[in-house]
């Protein structure tokens, strides 16, 4: 099979000079039983939207019209934040592409170790070990395996693992809440998948879900944790995530990569309540893995992590950041069409298109 560097080298011999390579990451796969988590340990990749007409949905994977990843195809919308969606007209050579958010994402590793075996949650049938092991399981959404907590929220379950299982759930059974998976847990704050808004809502979060969604991957980089960063808990070798999404909308007033990681992942309040919840009296605070917070201080806060407490009393505070974004870009990934035309010599067309060039569903509303 090809290499990554074989598949590089044909690709700069075909563009010649018409590119040039400024930057070249390399990301490491994690060996052995490490292979596909990342390099806090848990496992990547689990959850992705299905995109309707493409992909075949296993039970409980978020459906999604294929605009939502894919310019120019239905649901390629501008999102309903207070009134009536509008369709995104594309020119014809943009139609197929995709916009590609890229982020290099430092891990420190040691650091965030350290933090969970300082906070176990307690209690009289957990040892240590399990209670370092569900924190960050609550921190994160998901047991290292995969494994969520909405549906697994005390013990690791691994009968949870199969494809009919790990995504088939809405944080709502029995009951809504927070119970099993908190309202600050990472998955929960990027993919909320369910929320029922009270009347009050500034924002209705329930008709944006289905337009918040993204495709996502991810390759580890950098070594494993030294024996020396495990004594001293401390990060001396540069190690982490390459991340990259696609979706069809970036900035803030949209729905991609900027507006989950400013408006949902930051966001303190977010999300709100539900219908027929008591008032917010607790906020769940930022992201407990990629969340960032203002100023220098860099001390952040969130709720809901501790079942064993009262959620005035659960105010897990965060010291430090675990997550250091150390760069990242945003792309146009253009369809071969684009490229066929830029190859011919030929110009493209910037007046935006009423359908798909080289075939599919025309740009529009999405499909009931």
């Amino acid at each position: 099979d090809e290499t990554c560097e074989e598949a590089v080298a044909k690709a700069l011999q075909i563009f010649g000079n018409s590119i040039k390579v400024e930057i070249i990451e390399y990301g490491k796969v994690r060996p052995n039983e490490h292979e596909g988590h990342e390099h806090f340990g848990y496992l990547d990749g689990v959850s992705q939207p299905a995109l309707k007409g493409l992909v075949d949905p296993n039970p409980g994977q978020l459906p999604c019209e294929p605009g939502v990843v894919i310019l120019g195809l239905n649901g390629d919308v501008t999102p309903p934040f207070r009134g009536p969606e509008k369709v995104n007209n594309r020119p014809p050579w943009a139609i197929g592409g995709s916009i590609m958010a890229f982020r290099k994402l430092k891990q420190r590793v040691p650091e965030f170790n350290k933090f969970l075996d300082e906070n176990p949650i307690k209690g009289p049938n957990l040892s240590h070990p399990e209670g370092v092991e569900l924190r960050g399981a609550k921190m994160v959404g998901r047991w290292k395996s995969g494994v969520p907590i909405d549906l697994s929220p005390e013990k690791e379950d691994s009968k949870f693992l199969d494809p009919q299982f790990i995504n088939n759930f809405r944080y709502d059974s029995p009951t809504p809440g927070q119970a099993r998976c908190p309202f600050s847990a990472h998955i929960r704050k990027t993919a909320p998948r369910k929320h029922i808004d009270s009347e009050s809502a500034q924002v209705p979060l329930a008709p944006l879900i289905p337009h918040a969604l993204m495709m996502r991957a991810g390759i580890p980089y950098g070594r494993e944790v030294t024996p020396e960063e495990s004594r001293t808990q401390t990060t001396l070798e540069d190690r982490g995530l390459l991340f990259v999404s696609y979706q069809n909308l970036l900035d803030v007033t949209g729905t991609g990569f900027s507006f989950i990681q400013q408006r949902w992942a930051n966001g303190v309040r977010f999300p709100e309540a539900e219908k027929d919840a008591p008032p917010q009296t607790v906020f769940p605070g930022p992201d407990p893995i990629i969340g960032n917070a203002v100023g220098e201080l860099r001390v952040r806060s969130t709720s809901g992590t501790d079942p064993s407490l009262p959620l005035m009393d659960d105010n897990l505070v965060m010291p430090e950041d675990f997550v250091v974004a150390e760069g990242g870009e945003y792309f146009f990934i253009p369809p071969m069409v684009a490229i066929d035309t830029i190859i011919k010599g030929d110009p493209l067309d910037p007046v935006p298109a009423s359908g798909v060039a080289g075939g599919g569903a025309p740009a529009g509303p999405p499909s009931p």
